[in-house]
């Protein structure tokens, strides 16, 4: 159960990750 909720937290990190990236990219594309 423990390495279960580490991966859904590692995961959760890697997309806010990826939010924030695809985000400043569209703001450098304007």
């Amino acid at each position: 159960a423990n390495e279960q909720q580490k991966a859904e937290n590692l995961f959760a990190r890697w997309r806010q990750v990826q939010k924030s990236n695809s985000e400043s990219s569209n703001d450098t594309n304007k």
